[in-house]
């Protein structure tokens, strides 16, 4: 009968570990569901602002006179925040043409492996190809975020225009982090 009774205790002890390590492990996983919320939630902010940003930019630039256009040359955006820049690329060709924009960082900036200078449209570093009759423009949002608070400085952003397949233009943004 003792015998008995020391197998029931040592039941009803597994069961009771056996929820415990249930219980620890639900509420481990709340926390890094709700940590992982707040990253995501902390990246869209960021991203709408910069968005916000460029799409001001966009909307104040009527004559274009030149094939790749950028809202601005510079920023200045705090640590660890963004900023967004509008690019306008209109073919002022006489024909129809395929047009594609890249983005590219200096040396110094492509040290910085959480500095991102990415077309919003595809989240890379690289638009679609598009295709644009003669006059015919189409925006873009180039997005520049410092995602791990990089050192206080420059950096630039450069932007490069292929037309039909090959570099037609270039130019860049100077990111100041203060």
């Amino acid at each position: 009968m003792s015998k008995r009774k020391g197998v029931k205790k040592g039941a009803i002890e597994l069961s009771m570990t056996t929820v415990i390590v249930i219980i620890l492990g639900v509420v481990l996983l709340t926390l890094g569901l709700t940590f992982v919320r707040g990253i995501f939630l902390k990246i869209d902010d960021l991203t709408r602002a910069a968005f916000a940003n460029a799409d001001k930019d966009l909307q104040t630039l009527e004559n274009i006179d030149n094939e790749l256009t950028l809202t601005r040359s510079s920023t200045v955006i705090k640590q660890g925040k963004s900023d967004g820049i509008g690019i306008a690329i209109k073919n002022l060709g006489s024909k129809p043409a395929r047009f594609q924009v890249k983005t590219s960082l200096e040396a110094n900036t492509r040290k910085k492996p959480k500095f991102i200078c990415d077309i919003q449209e595809t989240g890379t570093s690289q638009s679609k190809e598009i295709s644009l009759d003669s006059g015919e423009r189409r925006d873009f949002h180039l997005l520049i975020i410092d995602d791990e608070k990089s050192d206080i400085g420059t950096y630039v952003c450069g932007v490069n225009l292929y037309k039909d397949g090959k570099e037609a233009l270039s130019d860049s943004v100077r990111v100041i982090i203060e």
